[in-house]
């Protein structure tokens, strides 16, 4: 299993690969910090963000905007461009809209019974998924309220149905009360934040390199890393945001962002950080 450093030297290394059929290095791609934004940079897959209020809707086909505290999330623009919206098209699971709770910018609120947001299949273009042969980053800002019953499943990536995983799946979960882990392929290749979901937000950054080794990083610092996995993800399976088969988050979601098919480089992602960082008031 790769050290904490030997990760970091390999992310590093990696820098000024090709992404886009471009070397990194002939890009001309912003750094600097909070300014910036997940658009600035290329490969984004999806980008859900609660603290927008112009892509959020009550019903899942998003056609009437949320306009209350407490309204339901039916439906949520993806802000990549890739048309990876969210939606609940079952009245009663729906999440809400909450406002001024981070920052004083609204959140999605996960009940921890049965609330969640779902997506089909993503598009992850020339690449095979989140997957041992495709290098992918993926970010995310929230925050625990109280325990749910069982564990507290947060991104779920490439589950066969809400019921199926498959076997080959990626999932940020934290048990009831315990660490957040982000488990890869159902496998031993799972990254232990060591450190307890707490009810401060708090932004976790996940990644996979491209020989199926992942990282877990939490407010910008490396909290474990393991590998490699063993299978690539199902690019024909759902995506659930907020709970999977009963195992429902309770807590807020602020935003969640994603990178495919490119290795982004200590920079990149430290550039990232500092604007989910910035914007929610992480530490």
């Amino acid at each position: 299993m790769p050290t904490r450093s030997h990760y970091a030297r390999g992310v590093r290394s990696r820098s000024t690969y090709i992404r886009g059929g471009e070397p990194l290095s002939r890009r001309r791609i912003p750094l600097g910090g909070a300014t910036n934004i997940p658009t600035d940079f290329p490969n984004l897959i999806f980008w859900w963000d609660f603290g927008d209020a112009t892509t959020l809707f009550t019903d899942s086909a998003r056609t009437t905007a949320v306009a209350a505290d407490a309204d339901p999330i039916g439906g949520v623009t993806d802000k990549s461009g890739n048309g990876n919206h969210l939606s609940q098209g079952t009245a009663g699971l729906r999440p809400l809209y909450k406002t001024a709770i981070q920052n004083g910018k609204s959140v999605c609120r996960i009940d921890g019974v049965d609330d969640y947001l779902t997506v089909g299949p993503m598009s992850y273009g020339g690449g095979a998924g989140p997957s041992d042969l495709a290098p992918c980053e993926f970010f995310l800002v929230c925050k625990r309220n109280g325990l749910p019953t069982g564990l507290h499943s947060i991104l779920n990536i490439g589950f066969d149905s809400y019921t199926v995983s498959g076997t080959q799946f990626n999932q940020l979960y934290a048990s009831s009360g315990g660490n957040m882990i982000w488990n890869f392929d159902a496998t031993s290749a799972d990254c232990d934040s060591g450190v307890v979901w707490g009810t401060s937000a708090v932004l976790v950054t996940m990644l996979i390199d491209g020989t199926a080794n992942t990282a877990l990083y939490q407010d910008g610092v490396l909290k474990a890393s393991a590998g490699p996995g063993g299978k690539a993800a199902n690019t024909t399976a759902n995506h659930f945001l907020g709970s999977w088969n009963g195992s429902v988050a309770n807590g807020d979601i602020m935003e969640a962002f994603g990178y495919i098919n490119g290795p982004m480089g200590d920079g990149i992602r430290l550039d990232l950080e500092s604007y989910a960082r910035s914007r929610w008031g992480t530490p």
